[in-house]
């Protein structure tokens, strides 16, 4: 940090440093209190017994061999106020209860709002089971103990809290998701268990003749959240993408499929230290909206069939190189706000007629030996389980704000149209949907692809919410996205604390009503207040109140080549003899400024610059400032530390290097203002409190 004498226009004097630390009282560090950052992540094996159902398909199989461990993997993220939690398990389907019981006991041991936890399943299909579906039915015990696992997860990855640095960028791999759902040529025979016709077809074949066209789109995204200790290392990373599942397992194995796969490579990529100190990394892959999607490319041609895990491996691979790529890319913050809500609405029931459950009925008796062998024989005996069911059922949703990252959570297998809307009209820039969360609703097709019919749709316990819940899921997940955007306080809220102390908010994050001078360069983006040196704007930014005595707090982020000030009791733009006192904000990495000795010598013997003293944090990462102004004393508090303490007044009376009279020093008051020359500066959470008594 240098301070300096400004004039304008500027010349060789304005970058002449004050001679205020003549004046120093101190530099030892004095801490001072801000918002604290924390993430934990923690994994509990959730694997089942040898012996146990695995479902995922029309029939029943056993475990006979553990393939590789199944997990529940979680990560807690804590403001310093609101605490959330995810957790993703190696699962093909889990029911709400499950999850219920999970977030009440890890409330108990935490204190983490049951609304705040999001828990899903990948919806690997070599999973125990842990929802009747097909022939397949969970143990009592088994979804005991997941319940337990599952509130172990979050238990653990809360004690493991240390403080942290998050970001997230969005990658893009289109080569693994096809839409599975087709329509055929007109005179296709497509028949559906209940004695109709359908207009598409699930999985019709690789290379079949008869394909027309998909019948929905795909989501090629992989959003990536990376949470990494304030040294830089790795506590978690979370990424999203839109496919079902792959499959190609061994006969009777259990395995998390890609998504176990993606955890482990994307922790090599990373080059985690698995015998360090420090809780051991968790990757984690959750399941977007891939209800229609899965990795078979349909319209391609015949390939051999690949050994057992090889196609899984290839995905996973292929993904985490993807996230490894897209994670290098992310700027981290030390801090961000964060925020749930979770609403729950009454969907209706497609229930079967008296007559198809009788015909139901019929078909069931007239299985041979009692085994259901056809998709007739397994629908039918579905829908005997679906004339018990209530008119209609509770649906929980969910929208988690973690900075200005939108996070919505879906208890369905959630259509790739239906997450790529929600993408593209929510408030939020960044988003993704997460689903089979919070419970399981079964699929999620919207009104067009139910009047399309095929797989999806056949009413079963997987599949049947009335045809509009998708219209009425996402209305009120845009209601919710909506009003966690109303709230978002990264950037322009003030806290409890400070309104009581008489802070005056001076950036809401969308307009400069504020200020005035260059709006040219200066520009409200997403929330922060950003200056672009090279738009053609002229002069610098303002505020338009004066100010005498004041305490004025401020964050700010560099980028490579960034130089600008802080204007302190300064005259306007356009006044002929502008002088003030300016704070340097500057990155000290950037080539024109590496002779450190030579810029030395024009004044930062009397300031301080900060990469010399090690408090101004690396290129891309936000710091803190509070810039504290009363009568001829100022004091300068950058990331928690004091590192100027001096007196104006006796600077003057002292001089500067150039030997010249800089009336500036001399001014009892003023306007705060930023001064652009270098690169571009981001700013948010400026805030200013009047000492004068005015």
């Amino acid at each position: 940090m240098c301070i300096k004498n400004i004039r304008h226009p500027r010349s060789a004097y304005g970058v002449l440093v004050l001679m205020l630390l003549l004046a120093i009282s101190s530099f030892a560090e004095q801490p001072v209190k801000r918002k604290l950052f924390q993430a934990g992540a923690a994994t509990s094996n959730i694997t089942p017994k040898i012996g146990s159902s695995v479902n995922g398909g029309f029939q029943d199989r056993t475990a006979m061999n553990i393939h590789d461990e199944m997990h529940a993997r979680g990560l807690v993220l804590d403001d310093g106020e609101t605490l959330l939690a995810m957790v993703v398990m190696d699962l093909c389907l889990v029911g709400r209860e499950v999850m219920d019981k999970a977030k009440i006991k890890a409330n108990k041991h935490t204190g983490i709002p049951v609304e705040n936890m999001l828990m899903s399943a990948t919806h690997t299909h070599s999973a125990g089971t842990a929802h009747g579906t097909g022939q397949s039915e969970p143990d009592p015990a088994y979804l005991e103990f997941l319940s337990e696992r599952a509130a172990d997860a979050v238990i653990r990855a809360y004690h493991n809290r240390r403080p942290a640095k998050i970001g997230w960028a969005v990658g893009h791999e289109p080569s693994q998701v096809f839409n599975r759902r087709w329509k055929m040529k007109p005179g296709t025979d497509l028949p559906n268990p209940f004695g109709g016709q359908d207009r598409v077809k699930m999985n019709p074949g690789v290379g079949n003749p008869d394909l027309l066209e998909p019948a929905g789109p795909v989501d090629p995204e992989v959003p990536v959240i990376s949470v990494r200790d304030l040294e830089g290392n790795p506590i978690a990373l979370l990424a999203n993408y839109a496919l079902h599942y792959v499959g190609g397992t061994g006969p009777g194995d259990i395995s998390a499929d890609y998504f176990g796969m993606f955890a482990n490579r994307i922790g090599e990529l990373l080059k985690v230290d698995k015998n360090g100190d420090m809780p051991p990394f968790v990757g984690i892959m959750s399941n977007g909206a891939s209800g229609d999607i899965n990795n078979i490319h349909w319209a391609g041609e015949k390939r051999e069939a690949k050994p057992p895990y090889a196609q899984m491996t290839l995905v996973a691979n292929t993904l985490a190189a993807e996230a490894y790529k897209t994670e290098q890319k992310i700027i981290y913050k030390d801090w961000v706000s964060l925020a749930s809500l979770q609403q729950e609405i009454q969907l209706g029931v497609r229930r079967p007629t008296e007559e198809e459950v009788k015909r139901a009925r019929n078909i069931v008796a007239s299985a041979k030996d009692g085994l259901l062998k056809t998709s007739e024989e397994v629908y039918a005996r579905e829908t005997l389980f679906m004339k018990d069911y209530p008119e209609q059922v509770p649906v929980i949703l969910q929208a988690f704000r973690i900075g200005d990252l939108a996070v919505t959570a879906i208890p369905a297998e959630v259509f790739a149209e239906i997450g790529l809307e929600l993408k593209e009209k929510n408030p939020f820039s960044t988003s993704f949907t997460i689903g089979l969360a919070n419970g399981y609703n079964g699929y999620l097709p919207t009104p067009e692809q139910h009047q399309l019919a095929g797989y999806e749709t056949w009413r079963a316990r997987s599949s049947y919410l009335e045809t509009e819940a998708s219209n009425k899921i996402t209305a009120t997940l845009f209601s919710l996205l909506d009003d966690l955007k109303a709230g978002h306080q990264d950037v322009f809220v003030l806290s409890e604390q400070e309104r009581r102390e008489g802070f005056e908010n001076l950036f809401d994050g969308t307009n400069l009503d504020k200020w005035q001078g260059n709006t040219t360069d200066y520009v409200a983006e997403d929330g922060v207040l950003v200056i672009y040196p090279d738009r053609g704007g002229k002069g610098d930014l303002f505020t338009r109140k004066e100010y005498s005595d004041f305490i004025f707090r401020f964050e700010f982020q560099l980028t490579p080549g960034a130089n600008n000030g802080l204007g302190i009791r300064a005259p306007l733009e356009g006044v002929a003899a502008f002088e003030g006192i300016e704070l340097q904000i500057i990155d000290n990495t950037a080539e024109k400024y590496n002779n450190i000795k030579d810029y030395q010598r024009h004044g930062s013997v009397y300031g301080v610059i900060p990469a010399k003293t090690g408090y101004l944090k690396p290129v891309g990462e936000w710091n803190y400032q509070e810039v504290v102004v009363q009568g001829p004393n100022i004091k300068v508090i950058l990331n928690g530390t004091v590192i100027l303490d001096g007196n104006i007044e006796e600077a003057s009376k002292n001089g500067t290097l150039d030997g010249q009279d800089h009336p500036g020093l001399k001014r009892k008051s003023g306007h705060i203002g930023f001064l652009g020359h270098g690169d571009v500066v981001r700013f948010r959470n400026m805030r200013v409190k009047d000492l004068s008594g005015k």
